[in-house]
């Protein structure tokens, strides 16, 4: 398969998945409770950030993505709920990081003007 149409399933798979949360808890009363008045404001941030990966093909917003993905699964073990949680939503959250990290989400980063890989020969 070419690399540019593995690196658009690798793309949607990950939108979809990413997506997918947040349109499932949007659709819940306690989403939208004044309580949790923060949780449309980070998911305007998430989807902006995922913009950012998605339309920009920033590097920032990769690493953003790792890291908020990787905090979500590290915080799953701090959860005093863990094991009352469905196993589908912690796969939900490994097949997430997982496709942000395989190669062809990678290769999709713009690459910055002036840096040169390392290891690389320098064209003469």
């Amino acid at each position: 398969m070419p690399r540019l149409a593995t690196s658009g399933l690798f793309l949607v798979g990950f939108v979809v998945l990413a997506v997918a949360r947040f349109a499932v808890a949007a659709t819940t009363r306690s989403f939208w409770k004044p309580e949790h008045s923060t949780a449309p404001v980070a998911t305007a941030v998430y989807l902006m950030v995922l913009a950012a990966l998605v339309l920009g093909r920033y590097g920032w917003a990769w690493v953003v993505l790792v890291l908020l993905n990787a905090a979500v699964l590290v915080g799953w073990a701090f959860d005093s709920r863990r094991f009352q949680l469905s196993a589908l939503w912690h796969l939900l959250s490994v097949a997430t990081l997982l496709l942000l990290l395989f190669a062809p989400m990678r290769h999709r980063l713009r690459r910055t003007p002036g840096l040169q890989r390392v290891g690389r020969a320098e064209p003469t």
